[in-house]
């Protein structure tokens, strides 16, 4: 892993380094392997979550994609995506699988779709800098004098894809893994059977 690349790391609370093993046992259950740049960020940091520029980002360990992915009925609702993290605010992001240089993408996690992709960067690495670069909505206020995410992610209540409000506070709270994946999965299956009866 080059110098930049841990530099812009250097706010992340990252987790210990993986061994190869778990990283093939990974991708084995996956039947994909992870992009190199990738692997070298597994091997310096298995995950983490903190802030990236202005960005605040959840990276999922290597034992937790395969099981995250599954739980999140990825191959439903977005087939040819590989989820590995998220900004802890509704958006997950993916490789996108379907391509030979598996460039990361952003996919909403209520309302996962492939036509709801938004193109990151070509590689992981670079999908980085993108991050650090991003001037987004400043997550460090959005729960001022509590404590970080710590995992979990905040969820709005009512979809904005329903009608709820994206910036009400009173709309937002804040979710566990275990009950994060529980309402993500409730919300499209609702928006799946709103779908198939227009």
């Amino acid at each position: 892993m080059n110098s930049q690349t841990k530099i812009l790391l250097s706010e992340l609370r990252q987790n210990p380094p993986v061994s190869v093993e778990e990283i093939e046992r990974a991708q084995t259950t996956l039947g994909h392997e992870f992009p190199n740049d990738y692997v070298e960020f597994l091997r310096f940091c298995n995950g983490g979550e903190g802030f990236i520029g202005e960005t605040y980002v959840i990276f999922w360990r290597a034992r937790e994609v395969p099981e995250f992915n599954t739980l999140y009925e990825v191959t439903t609702y977005a087939p040819g995506l590989l989820l590995f993290g998220s900004n802890g605010g509704g958006e997950a992001y993916a490789f996108d699988t379907r391509l030979p240089s598996m460039a990361t993408v952003q996919v909403p996690f209520v309302g996962m779709d492939l036509q709801e992709t938004i193109s990151i960067a070509p590689s992981f690495n670079r999908f980085l800098v993108e991050l650090s670069q991003k001037k987004t909505l400043d997550s460090k206020s959005v729960f001022a004098g509590e404590a970080p995410y710590q995992g979990r992610e905040l969820f709005e209540i009512k979809p904005v894809k329903l009608g709820g409000s994206p910036i009400d506070r009173s709309n937002k709270t804040l979710l566990s893994r275990e009950q994060h994946i529980s309402a993500v999965n409730y919300w499209n299956k609702v928006i799946s059977e709103l779908k198939g009866k227009r």
